[in-house]
């Protein structure tokens, strides 16, 4: 009899095959760490600048927290076998492993030889997992509410429908054939762009959220009894000093700057860009867009939902008062 018939063997081999891809993708000296922050906060800026050292190799976009949440809740009902332990800790040590095998898969293909592996998703900030390093990206929630505009045009109809709720998408669906025929809109009318309330109400509580929560992540993965470090990286100081915020990357990683590239415009980790595309991913990368777009309406919608944010973030002094609009009204 042919071994190799038997559906035991069959199962034993399928066994060995799955440890041996599984070993492969997640060596046991490889590093982790995770890049997060809202849309258009600068995570790619800060993936590329990462990747400018041999040691390190990063990738996305994963978006685990899909994942994690279910685990999460299926952790949550204690009357459920998953609620209650052991099974509690091996769901979590699964979901552990398989971020681990995930990333290290797709950092190996992008660079054999490096020994940090990265996942780039721009997300809420999570504890993953122990030992692990993060990374906050962090940028003004009213120039994120441009670039972001910008980027849901850019992407068009479908897109729009499917991810963004209404009727906050009745504005961009009404702005996005009109953009995909004349990109150069908003120069001439800038003040189109957000001029609805209901969409700058939505980028205002999106952005408000996921301040509220990655503040409330830094704090607990900086706590003495956490096994992890976070860096706070704001998309103005990258501007502000590329190579200083390009430093403290590597320092975070305990890698010596030195042996990384210098940035470039090339590797697209250079402040800015030569050109302004409207319709393109990298449009333009300024500090301090909003003031071009924003109405004093636009302002005190955006205010009205997200002000806090603002201030316990450092952009404005006071929720009272809102820097000077020098945009359109």
């Amino acid at each position: 009899m042919d071994d190799t018939r038997s559906p035991l063997i069959r199962i034993l081999r399928g066994i060995g095959r799955a440890q041996a891809r599984r070993s492969r993708s997640a060596p046991k000296s490889a590093r982790y760490f995770f890049v997060r922050g809202h849309p258009r906060s600068g995570t790619n800026w800060v993936s590329n600048l990462l990747n400018l050292h041999p040691a390190v190799s990063c990738t996305g976009e994963f978006h685990f927290e899909t994942i994690y949440n279910a685990v999460q809740r299926a952790r949550s009902f204690p009357w459920q076998i998953t609620g209650r332990e052991p099974i509690g800790s091996e769901l979590e040590a699964a979901f552990q492993d398989m971020v681990r095998r995930c990333v290290s898969a797709a950092c190996r293909a992008h660079r054999h030889g490096a020994v940090w592996y990265g996942d780039r998703t721009p997300s809420d900030l999570l504890y993953w997992m122990p030992g692990a390093r993060y990374v906050w990206v962090l940028r003004d929630g009213r120039d994120v509410a441009v670039s972001w505009t910008f980027h849901q045009l850019r992407k068009g109809r479908e897109v729009i429908e499917r991810s963004i709720p209404a009727p906050a998408n009745a504005h961009l669906l009404d702005l996005c054939g009109r953009f995909a025929e004349d990109p150069r809109l908003f120069e001439r009318r800038p003040g189109l762009l957000l001029a609805e309330e209901a969409w700058v109400r939505h980028v205002a509580f999106t952005w408000d959220r996921r301040y509220r929560s990655d503040i409330g992540a830094a704090e607990h993965i900086e706590r003495p009894d956490v096994d992890g470090e976070v860096l706070r990286i704001r998309y103005e100081d990258l501007h502000a000093d590329t190579e200083g915020q390009r430093r403290r990357l590597f320092g975070l990683l305990d890698l010596d700057p030195g042996d990384a590239a210098p940035a470039s415009p090339e590797t697209h980790t250079t402040a800015g860009y030569d050109t302004h595309d409207p319709a393109k991913f990298r449009r333009k990368g300024v500090v301090g867009d909003w003031t071009n777009y924003f109405s004093s309406e636009t302002e005190r919608w955006f205010h009205d939902v997200a002000g806090g944010s603002l201030v316990a973030a450092g952009y404005v002094p006071s929720v009272g008062h809102p820097a000077t609009v020098r945009g359109p009204d």
